[in-house]
């Protein structure tokens, strides 16, 4: 069974952020994918003004899992490893793409793991998910520094 490739593409104006998700069909199938995006987030978001003046600021690749709240894992996603064995993650990871797989890391990539092991770890301690995102690099990259 292969999964459907899905991407998210966020926007901003340098405060405010807007975001849409589509497959990767829905975006081959529009000649222009970067306006069809841009329109289908000022759907969402309605209710912004100065609308206009939104830039796009990242391309993210939705993986195929969800966090412990059923929110997506996203790259670029900085999630908190809950109840680790020896609490061996003491900074919060970000969620990297790279080689065709998902992957865990720090951001000095001194750590990197793949996301479907992480969660494997889980499943085997009899364990739904440990996962949790708690931001992404472009809208709370303070995140990114360990947590206290």
């Amino acid at each position: 069974m292969q999964r459907e490739i899905c991407f998210e593409f966020m926007y901003s104006n340098g405060g405010k952020f807007l975001k849409a998700n589509a497959t990767l069909n829905e975006l081959c199938d529009n000649n222009a994918p970067n306006d069809y995006m841009y329109e289908k987030a000022l759907e969402n978001y309605e209710d912004y003004q100065g609308i206009e003046n939104f830039d796009l600021v990242a391309k993210r690749q939705l993986s195929e899992y969800k966090d412990k709240k059923d929110n997506d894992i996203i790259e670029g996603d900085i999630v908190v490893l809950n109840e680790t064995k020896d609490n061996c993650y003491e900074e919060n990871q970000q969620i990297v793409f790279m080689d065709g797989a998902f992957y865990v890391g720090v951001a000095n990539g001194s750590f990197v793991e793949l996301l479907s092991e992480v969660r494997y770890f889980w499943h085997r301690r009899k364990k739904y998910n440990g996962i949790e995102v708690i931001g992404n690099i472009y809208e709370t990259p303070e995140l990114l520094k360990s947590h206290d």
